[in-house]
């Protein structure tokens, strides 16, 4: 998985041109997202990655962080980005 980590933060640097705060942000969102796959479901691939995976996630870190609404559709915003 962190292959296609460090492909997608060349991505955003290379060819969308992101600020160096998007690029900040969007590694720590992915970071927070490929620790869970990790720890929590045991997923070290991104093509092991489902649907109800990423549900899980967004899931869990809207339970235990109380992030509001408009927090989880950034977070969402950045999920679908890397995918």
């Amino acid at each position: 998985m962190n292959s296609s980590f460090i492909d997608f933060k060349n991505y955003l640097s290379n060819e969308r041109y992101a600020s160096p705060v998007t690029i900040t942000k969007y590694n720590y969102e992915i970071g927070m997202l490929i620790y869970f796959l990790n720890d929590h479901l045991a997923i070290n691939e991104i093509n092991d990655v489902k649907t109800t995976h990423l549900r899980q996630y967004l899931e869990f870190i809207k339970t235990k962080y109380n992030y509001l609404p408009t927090s989880i559709s950034n977070k969402i915003a950045v999920i679908k980005s890397f995918f």
